[in-house]
């Protein structure tokens, strides 16, 4: 047993600390990866297929939630690569993945939203991916707000918005809330050995108990082996809490500082919400909240998928479907 955990960890160090490629700006170190949608890596750890940035495809920029990191954006681009809809498969696009500031090897976190916005917007200069280059911006849970903070403050770097449970207004956390989630988030000593025990017990009814997923995610789970491996090797992204510690904290810090009903700007591109009604973590308002933002903005296609067993973790299969669907139906058809 202790053999089997000792190399869950090191899988851990060598599948996400020591993957992707590192972008040196003045300020920020930022851990990265580029890769072709049709020709990603499966398992999501596997190194990546391409060597360099190709702007002649569409380009989806994945920013991972909190906790999170580098191999979190890496799993979420697997299921779009694997789950797109099957006339869209062999159509390619170009998929940015990256650790933000503060977690695993990107550092160090930024202080507010909009500096992070323009560390996000450096990097993508920084590798190739210039001011004239726009891109599709997929946020997920936490990181909803430096989404639409980027879109507000570089609109023309956004061509798209793509939001899976997204936090887009204040949620006082409390001290209480901010301790329990760095104590059991941002800790290898708690994260490495629970992430492991429920890789080796697996079931889907463990985080359907947990209520961090509803029961049409756990279905979809049952019923395709493929689903459910995936899922499996997803728990690797709850290992090295120690390296999301400081990203973690600083994202519930700001989180607790937006306003009640922050104005999110001009919200004047395709915008499509994903989010499940039972989410008592992150509630339906928020996604009410960003489609009435967009309301005010014009006449971009807008679209709210509401899952009505769903919680905070989404059904994997069924939001790639949408998700690549809608990118190409309202954000990369000219491509």
């Amino acid at each position: 047993m202790f053999s089997s955990f000792r190399q869950w960890t090191a899988n851990a160090t060598t599948k996400v600390l020591n993957q992707g490629s590192v972008a040196r700006l003045p300020r920020h170190t930022i851990q990265y990866s580029f890769d072709v949608s049709t020709k990603f890596p499966i398992p999501y750890y596997l190194p990546s297929t391409s060597s360099k940035i190709d702007t002649t495809l569409p380009i989806l920029l994945i920013v991972h939630g909190s906790p999170g990191g580098f191999d979190s954006a890496r799993w979420h681009a697997s299921g779009l690569s694997t789950f797109a809809p099957h006339h869209l498969k062999q159509k390619p696009f170009g998929i940015i993945t990256f650790a933000r500031p503060g977690y695993l090897n990107s550092q160090p976190p930024c202080p507010t939203f909009d500096e992070e916005a323009s560390v996000i917007n450096d990097f993508l200069n920084h590798i190739g991916v210039g001011d004239k280059s726009k891109v599709a911006v997929m946020a997920v849970s936490g990181s909803g707000p430096v989404a639409l903070t980027l879109r507000k403050d570089y609109p023309s770097r956004v061509s798209g918005l793509l939001m899976f449970d997204t936090i887009t207004k204040r949620i006082p956390f409390g001290a209480k809330g901010k301790g329990m989630a760095a104590l059991l988030g941002g800790t290898n000593a708690i994260s490495n050995p629970l992430s492991w025990m429920i890789n080796q017990q697996w079931h889907p009814e463990v985080l359907y108990k947990l209520k961090m997923m509803g029961s049409d995610a756990a279905d979809e789970i049952k019923a395709d082996p493929i689903v459910e491996k995936m899922f499996r090797d997803y728990l690797l992204c709850y290992t090295l809490g120690s390296h999301r510690r400081q990203g973690m904290l600083s994202d519930l810090t700001l989180i607790e500082k937006l306003d009640v009903e922050p104005d999110w700007g001009q919200i004047d591109v395709p915008l499509l919400c994903m989010h499940g009604e039972k989410d008592d973590s992150v509630t339906m308002e928020h996604a009410e909240h960003i489609m009435r933002c967009a309301e005010k903005s014009g006449k971009a296609v807008r679209q709210l998928h509401a899952f009505p067993d769903g919680m905070h973790i989404l059904p994997l299969k069924r939001t790639s479907e949408l998700a690549v669907q809608f990118l190409w139906d309202h954000v990369f058809p000219k491509h």
